[in-house]
């Protein structure tokens, strides 16, 4: 079945091969799970024992969910991990009706905790994953046992975007090719360290076979309590 995110068939189809590889170097168990909610169907990798407590673990913008592989391994010794795709980015959730604002992001990660039968959790993300975390902690508290943040979003949570940043990052949306991701990549990670091949494959893909359909201002600031008035 053809997702409307994707501009071709043929785009859906290049993306569903990348999108398989990083599957098959998944390093524990992995479920493929389909969460209704009134945005559209989200998808969601899971890993962990069933009875270990639950951890809603949120990509960063263009990541998918495989971005954890590195990690996965260890956290599933401890937790039922639970991995969702954000609507209208890279990856195979669907959407119904698009993020917009802030309630939104918060109600679509409530819906996609019902749908899972997890009242409360430990939750966290990288970069967007970080700004949609802090952003449920802060509409639904009863709902966050912890709070895990990994560089969030910058503008909106700590720290405006530096200049670097966008120096690295922009190129990359209008050069979609591999010695542009490679470039950025070398910046952005730690010294010695870099992504697996499967994720720069994947945002190699979505760059050139995605539509994205995120409306929403993830760069908004979320009023933090030391922000108030």
């Amino acid at each position: 079945m053809m997702n409307p995110s994707f501009k071709t068939p043929e785009g859906q189809s290049a993306f569903t091969t990348v999108y398989g590889r990083a599957l098959e170097r998944w390093p524990v168990p992995v479920e493929r799970l389909f969460v209704p909610t009134s945005f559209g169907r989200t998808h969601v990798l899971v890993s962990g024992p069933r009875e270990a407590p639950p951890f809603f673990l949120l990509h960063g913008m263009t990541g998918t969910s495989t971005m954890w592989a590195p990690n996965i391994a260890a956290l599933a010794r401890t937790h039922r991990v639970y991995m969702p795709e954000v609507p209208g980015d890279f990856g195979w959730s669907e959407v119904e009706r698009p993020l917009e604002g802030r309630d939104d992001c918060a109600a679509w990660l409530g819906e996609v905790m019902d749908g899972l039968k997890v009242e409360s959790a430990v939750v966290g993300g990288q970069s967007l994953g970080g700004w949609l975390s802090l952003n449920f902690a802060l509409k639904v508290p009863a709902r966050v046992k912890a709070l895990v943040l990994i560089a969030p979003a910058p503008a909106g949570c700590f720290a405006e975007v530096g200049i670097q940043f966008i120096l690295h990052a922009v190129p990359c949306m209008f050069f979609p090719y591999r010695p542009v991701f490679e470039w950025s990549e070398r910046w952005m990670c730690a010294p010695g360290s870099t992504p697996p091949r499967e994720s720069s494959e994947l945002f190699a893909a979505g760059m050139k076979h995605f539509r994205s359909r995120l409306r929403v201002r993830f760069l908004e600031d979320l009023a933090l309590p030391s922000q108030a008035a």
